[in-house]
């Protein structure tokens, strides 16, 4: 590969015509083009989770009747057999716009900046303390889960809410790590309703609007021992908003855009 020019734009569109001609990672890519995602390293990170995805996923025939053979639906209503869990957590409000935080520039919203790292965000004096019980009704072999998880947290320091939500995670579990660190990524969609709107939350609506009920996005990395793998480090962005500049004017969530962001760590037991 040759770089040309001198400048970060020559070097970026460089990186970007080695990737679409040499890598096939056309499709891949297509949905992050209307984000504006021009910077090398978020190409690199896109790279680096297609070529995963294409390493994990079945492609022969019989792993794919595997797949299939393998999907079980969990009731819900049963008794827990290694399909339950309960989740306790400690985070700190972040005053960054969640397309900062993952790096989606110029993507979410159009006054989006550039990535911003998590030991650099802008933390405020606002703290949460939660717990959440999940359960699974999904299960794709040893690749993919859905779970049902409920929760409650409460705010601290600077804000005051009581926070409860209920979600849908999507979570993937095939890495070819997992034999040294169980590793899962998961995001969520559901609804959140806070006991009050902390003047916190309310300052960062790019509108000034606000709402006590509002949409449920709080991706998630996880790490296990393999000889541990029922408890999990749990890395979670925890994030409530209206999703302004994704369902719009949504009458739902009173046109709320910003809302709340608090980086959290916590633990997992399953059982």
């Amino acid at each position: 590969m040759r770089l040309v020019g001198h400048t970060y734009d020559h070097v970026e569109i460089s990186f970007q015509h080695y990737f679409r001609e040499n890598l096939l990672i056309t499709d891949c890519l297509g949905p992050f083009r209307r984000w504006e995602i021009g910077l090398v390293h978020r190409w690199l990170a896109v790279i680096v989770v297609c070529r995963l995805l294409v390493f994990c996923f079945p492609s022969d025939p019989a792993s794919a009747e595997a797949w299939s053979s393998e999907t079980r639906w969990h009731n819900p209503l049963s008794a827990c057999d290694h399909d339950c869990a309960v989740y306790f957590s400690f985070g700190r409000f972040a005053d960054e716009k969640m397309s900062n935080s993952f790096g989606f520039s110029g993507g979410f919203a159009p006054d989006s900046g550039d990535y911003v790292a998590p030991w650099n965000y802008d933390y405020q004096d606002a703290f949460l303390i939660s717990g959440a019980f999940s359960r699974q009704i999904l299960t794709v072999g040893s690749w993919f889960s859905a779970e049902l998880e409920g929760g409650i947290g409460q705010r601290f320091g600077d804000m005051h809410a009581t926070e409860v939500w209920g979600a849908v995670y999507l979570r993937w579990h095939a890495f070819p790590w997992n034999d040294y660190v169980r590793t899962t990524i998961a995001v969520s969609t559901g609804l959140n309703y806070a006991s009050r709107v902390d003047e916190l939350e309310f300052l960062r609506d790019d509108n000034g609007n606000s709402s006590k009920l509002l949409h449920y996005l709080s991706p998630e990395i996880t790490f296990a021992l393999p000889k541990h793998e029922n408890w999990e480090l749990v890395l979670r962005y925890h994030h409530r908003s209206g999703g302004g500049n994704v369902f719009g004017d949504s009458e739902l969530f009173n046109g709320v855009t910003g809302a709340s962001n608090f980086a959290t760590i916590g633990v997992r037991h399953r059982f």
